[in-house]
């Protein structure tokens, strides 16, 4: 859970999403979203995972791994 945080926090830097933004008014909020193809890194001494995914249900990450051990919504 330490690292799906410390990972949004990442994503809210480096998309420039300040914490208090808010979805656009009539945007579909009960879909999930994937991000497919980053670099995924950790925050900690780990090795980064390439062509990864980082999956979001509303403002939540459900899911972060490489493509092949996440599931990618339709």
């Amino acid at each position: 859970m330490r690292k799906l945080l410390l990972l949004w926090s990442c994503l809210q830097t480096s998309l420039a999403w300040p914490a208090g933004v808010e979805f656009a008014p009539g945007a579909r909020t009960d879909r999930p979203i994937a991000l497919v193809g980053g670099m995924l890194l950790d925050g900690y001494e780990a090795e980064p995972i390439h062509d990864a995914v980082v999956v979001m249900h509303g403002r939540r990450i459900v899911a972060a791994n490489n493509r092949g051990a996440v599931e990618i919504p339709a």
